[in-house]
């Protein structure tokens, strides 16, 4: 019977067992100074905020028959149950055993209904209070907390002043820039949880005007982000979440000068935070598409540009190209800049993307002049002829592929082009014996090679008869190949193969190849169940050959008893 969890169980003994006893006394400290403010309760599950340093966000969950905290300080983020979590623990525990028991009429009837959660309840007083009481608790609390001071600031400038000043409120809020470390970006990345709420205040007084100031906004907090370290994210978050807005507040202001904005914001996002450009197709003419074209091109034809405008130029490029730009004109651009293999397998890219198949196989042929040996333009000029119809010049040009790195890959897909003309039969036989060319790279293991791309194939008899060749030594990968596909097809060569698996793992001397050594004796005894009767005799004198052989090795000994003890004779099911 599974006992049903009480968060009023988390006693001292309970704690102790999931944290140290520094943190537990510094916790209960925590707990009885009264830091903790619970936010959620439920019968498994707490949320809640606790005073330290800085108001951390904890929450505690019982789930697999454990209890698992969740806390942002800096311990908590390690892994380990910190002090805040366990004053969390404590305060849950004390609220739960407080707790009227919920009481029952006859049998099946409802059980009471639960008190109200803390957050039920704060909202509850707060209604009753009158508004100088509640402005007295406000005033009390920012004056004993800068952040919150900051951002009720914040707020009651945008809300009074003029529109040339909202630009000061948002200012207030984002601080200058500066260098702050992982925790100080976590506080002040949570200090910007306002700002929408800002924006969206100011969009609702003067719908340009909060243009102008979440663009201002973005661009500062662009311009802080670099000197940060957000290892968790979370000041990236808010920056993803302000540059997906913009689009919200450029359709609400409706600004005939749209693209200027964009094409200034666009030269500045470099970590894809804006939307793309296609989703502002719509609030933009051909003539705006037009506009930013030419401006891409311009910063591109500028001596001088830094390589991260550049790069920024040329994306906004191709995405003027997909909403409706010149086509040609950003083609022309990148033709005349095409000298690497790269750029012309980008060339190709962008001609297909466009319905330019022609042009497109142009300049993987043109690339493939440049430099015959990469294999990546190989492939994509192999994939344009099978498209356009031409399987023996395909076939040509993935036999060349193969020949420079002949992989399990381009050796199926060398197969997959030969399969069509129906001449495989040959090509696999030229393929096989290619490997002993001088031409393939020296670090390829001709016999190994072979084994595997036939593995790969599905050839296995084949594959485990060149396995049979014990003038060639295989790597261990390739024997635990084998060994599938020998149980398949040869069950006498599996029993072989798993031998020499199985000792291969024990010579590595060390546990882990111990453990896989012993996660392969259920594999033996059921190769040797398959020879009748006198399989398990023989898997008794394999288990007794290997304590035998192995027998110094203390470690290995010990997982072999413990999987099948010594001097115990299991029955085996024939089947």
């Amino acid at each position: 019977m599974t006992t049903q969890f009480s968060a009023a169980d988390l006693d001292q003994a309970f704690l102790l067992r999931i944290t140290t006893p520094t943190y537990y006394a510094r916790g209960l400290a925590y707990a009885d100074q009264e830091r903790v403010t619970l936010e959620t309760v439920e019968s498994s599950r707490v949320s809640a905020q606790v005073s330290g340093s800085e108001d951390y966000t904890v929450e505690l969950v019982w789930r697999d028959g454990a209890l698992h905290g969740q806390c942002d300080c800096p311990i908590g983020q390690c892994g380990d149950f910190c002090k805040h979590q366990v004053a969390v623990a404590i305060i849950w525990a004390r609220a739960t055993a407080h707790a009227p028991a919920s009481k029952r009429g006859k049998r099946g009837a409802d059980a009471a209904p639960a008190s109200d959660s803390p957050e039920q309840v704060l909202r509850q007083w707060l209604s009753t209070q009158t508004q100088q009481a509640l402005q007295a608790l406000l005033l009390e609390l920012a004056g004993n907390d800068t952040q919150l001071r900051r951002r009720l600031l914040s707020q009651a400038q945008l809300a009074i002043a003029p529109l040339q000043d909202w630009r000061k409120a948002i200012s207030t809020l984002l601080g200058r820039k500066r260098f702050m470390d992982w925790s100080a970006t976590i506080a002040y990345s949570k200090q910007l949880a306002v700002l929408p709420s800002l924006l969206e205040q100011a969009r609702q007084r003067d719908p340009v005007a909060a243009l102008d100031l979440h663009e201002y906004a973005f661009t500062r907090l662009l311009t802080i982000y670099e000197d940060v370290d957000d290892s968790r994210g979370d000041l990236g978050a808010r920056l993803h979440a302000l540059g997906h807005a913009h689009l919200q507040a450029a359709q609400a202001a409706g600004t005939d000068r749209l693209c200027e904005r964009l094409f200034a914001l666009r030269m500045l996002d470099q970590w894809d935070l804006l939307r793309p450009l296609s989703d502002y197709a719509p609030l933009l003419s051909p003539a705006d598409i037009g506009r930013l074209q030419h401006a891409a091109l311009k910063v591109l034809q500028q001596e001088g540009s830094g390589p991260t405008r550049r790069l920024l130029a040329e994306a906004l490029l191709e995405d003027t190209a997909r909403c409706g730009g010149s086509v040609d004109a950003m083609l022309d651009f990148f033709g005349r800049n095409c000298a690497s293999a790269l750029e012309h397998l980008e060339m190709a890219r962008r001609c297909s993307e466009h319905g330019r198949q022609r042009q497109a196989l142009d300049w993987l042929e043109r690339g493939v002049k440049v430099d015959p040996k990469d294999t990546r333009l190989l492939a994509a000029l192999a994939q344009a002829y099978l498209r356009d119809g031409f399987p023996e010049d395909a076939l040509q040009v993935r036999w060349k592929i193969y020949l420079l790195s002949p992989s399990e890959k381009n050796y199926l897909a060398l197969r997959e082009v030969a399969l069509l003309p129906d001449s495989w039969e040959s090509w696999r036989e030229s393929a096989l014996q290619a490997l002993e060319a001088k031409s393939v790279p020296r670090y390829i293991d001709t016999h190994d090679t072979r084994i595997r791309l036939l593995l790969a194939e599905g050839q296995h008899q084949r594959a485990l008869e060149l396995a049979a060749d014990q003038t060639h030594k295989l790597p261990l990968g390739t024997w635990e190949r084998l060994l599938p596909a020998a149980e398949t097809c040869d069950p006498a060569a599996a029993l072989r193969i798993c031998h020499t698996v199985i000792d291969i793992h024990i010579e590595r001397t060390d546990r882990q190849g111990y453990v896989a050594a012993i996660g392969l004796l259920p594999t033996l005894q059921r190769l040797y169940q398959q020879q009748g009767e006198q399989g398990h005799a023989a898997f008794e004198a394999e288990l007794g050959r290997l304590r035998q052989r192995y027998r110094v090795k203390r470690t290995f000994i010990e997982l072999l008893d413990k999987k099948f003890a010594a001097g115990i004779k299991k029955k085996l099911t024939i089947r």
